[in-house]
């Protein structure tokens, strides 16, 4: 997952726990009672909807072809974006690259 990858790139451990709805929308309930607060929340109700519906670009539609746009594979574009989260910062060496 996209976490994973994530994680593995700054070299941090994680527990990754898959969270139903029901409870997301509790904790996003909660979230916006601290907005009356300086702690910003992790969650918000809005959030939790945004997540209940699929993001994906629908079978048909024109892609990044049509706009002359060549993808690059996220795996040689993560790094250039989370060195400054990795241990050791730019330099270091990401846990990744023993790895593979």
């Amino acid at each position: 997952t996209l976490m994973e990858l994530m994680l593995r790139e700054i070299g941090a451990r994680r527990a990754l726990v898959p969270l139903p709805f029901s409870v997301a929308s509790a904790m996003g309930r909660f979230g916006e009672l601290l907005r009356f607060t300086s702690i910003a929340p992790p969650l918000t109700r809005d959030q939790v909807e945004m997540l209940k519906v699929d993001n994906v670009v629908g079978a048909g539609s024109r892609g990044l072809s049509d706009l002359g746009l060549e993808p690059t594979a996220l795996e040689s574009v993560i790094p250039t974006y989370l060195w400054k989260y990795r241990r050791g910062g730019q330099f270091a060496e990401p846990e990744s690259a023993g790895t593979s």
